[in-house]
């Protein structure tokens, strides 16, 4: 059984790790000819010529396919294995299964019943700002996470929710610049050239609109009903043509709680190991699954103590008048993400802006709760911050408190310098699409005036 399990696991995650490779391949390569399209058609768009450039080489394609390979790959290769080493189970190999991991399958349910005590939505920056960041083998993790997680992430988005998409409109229609900026809103821009595979919207014989991909009629509606709702219509049209959700799903469950899992074991095969020589393999297999529990929620609560006894607003700001970076941190986490008052946060600005990336980082996300001049100044000088996640941060922070004109043209000046190699995002995609983003925001919120 154990070999069975072995090999299929093996073999299968080979499989699809090639599949995944050449599902990356193909999305890196259209979204490489749509990006040089609508550039060419005119339209303002990320990611920039540094990252283009460097799309359709195999580094990046495998790279980025890791994304879902080590997300969804391992979650269908260990159901499979599963699956084919059931038909090897015996009474005497069944009795030992449960002997093995009847130890390990309580511990492990422990844990993952902690998980859902906790905003699983923080529970990665958490680990991130305490582990990663601090060490060159953490940050190494990190570069590589920011740097090619959007190709694969990419490669599995519905229609509507990938970053750029073409589409072609009848120029014939009467309510053609309604439609167009209705489409804008939701990310799609228009080419002067019909491609089969995208969205075309043509006017049809009663005088509405038909959305059309690939020949195929997918949606028909009423200029008004759809500019009355078009994010409606938008929806059903991704819908109908969404072929990931099934990918989506098995991702989701390998990185929550598929990544916690897979600690669990790395952790517990290290203390088997250390403790197999001094016990017997029952007695090593108890006390290592039963640490490694312990191990594990302990860290959680260490990672999330909020869980136990929800601090004040007195020890939020004690956290950020702190002398030790992590307490600031802390203290900051807490005041964006929870619902504190504290009158003397503007005075504790200027302090907390000596700090290190990950300060700076929720620093940024801080000052975009609250509109007024001077966070906005402060938030245009986050945005040329050395660190990447400061630059991002802060973007999304300014275009949330003022997405002005003044805004805009930063942001479009922004990823227009990503197509010069020597600028700091040239090759940050992540930066390009929060600023395309803010870009996007701006757009609709001033032309909406």
């Amino acid at each position: 059984m154990r070999k069975a399990f072995t090999i299929t696991f093996f073999s299968t995650f080979i499989l699809v790790g090639i599949y995944f490779f050449f599902l990356t391949f193909i999305s890196n390569q259209n979204l490489y000819f749509t990006s040089i399209l609508l550039k060419n058609a005119g339209n303002i768009i990320v990611p920039g010529n540094s990252i283009l450039s460097s799309m359709l080489k195999f580094k990046t394609i495998l790279f980025g396919s890791f994304f879902i390979t080590f997300t969804a790959g391992i979650v269908i290769s260990f159901t499979l294995a599963l699956i084919v080493s059931l038909f090897y189970i015996n009474k005497e190999s069944f009795l030992i299964i449960v002997d093995i991991f009847l130890p390990i399958f309580v511990s492990l349910m422990l844990v993952v019943t902690t998980l859902f005590i906790f905003d699983t939505n923080q529970l990665f920056s958490r680990i991130r700002d305490s582990f990663l960041i601090s060490n060159t083998i953490g940050e190494s993790i990190n570069d590589f996470y920011y740097k090619y997680t959007l190709y694969g992430a990419e490669a599995l988005k519905s229609p509507i929710e990938k970053q750029i998409k073409p589409c072609w409109i009848d120029p014939n229609l009467n309510s053609y610049s309604k439609i167009k900026k209705a489409l804008f809103k939701y990310g799609w821009l228009t080419s002067d050239k019909i491609i089969s595979n995208e969205l075309i919207i043509k006017k049809n014989y009663k005088s509405g609109l038909d959305f059309i991909h690939k020949g195929e009629l997918i949606l028909r509606v009423s200029n008004n009903n759809f500019l009355n709702n078009p994010e409606r219509f938008l929806t059903l049209f991704s819908l109908e043509l969404d072929s990931k959700q099934f990918l989506r799903m098995l991702c989701s469950i390998g990185i929550m709680p598929g990544i916690p899992i897979i600690v669990f074991f790395i952790i517990y095969s290290f203390v088997f190991l250390l403790l197999l020589g001094l016990n017997t393999a029952r007695t090593s297999n108890l006390v290592s699954s039963t640490i490694t529990g312990i191990l594990l929620i302990g860290l959680l609560f260490y990672l999330n103590p909020e869980v136990i006894k929800k601090p004040d607003s007195s020890a939020v700001k004690n956290m950020l008048f702190s002398s030790e970076s992590y307490d600031r941190i802390k203290g900051l986490r807490l005041f964006t993400t929870g619902d504190y008052e504290i009158p003397d946060f503007d005075h504790m600005v200027s302090q907390l802006l000596r700090g290190e990336a990950t300060e700076k980082y929720w620093l940024a996300n801080a000052l975009g709760m609250r509109k007024n001049n001077e966070n906005i100044n402060i938030l245009k000088k986050l945005i040329n911050d050395k660190s990447m996640k400061v630059r991002y941060a802060a973007i999304h922070a300014l275009s949330e408190i003022d997405p002005s004109r003044k805004s805009l043209k930063i942001f479009k000046q922004i990823i227009n310098n990503c197509n010069s190699k020597n600028n700091i995002n040239s090759d940050q995609w992540y930066v390009q699409s929060y600023a395309y983003a803010a870009y996007q925001a701006c757009i609709i919120n001033t032309s909406s005036k």
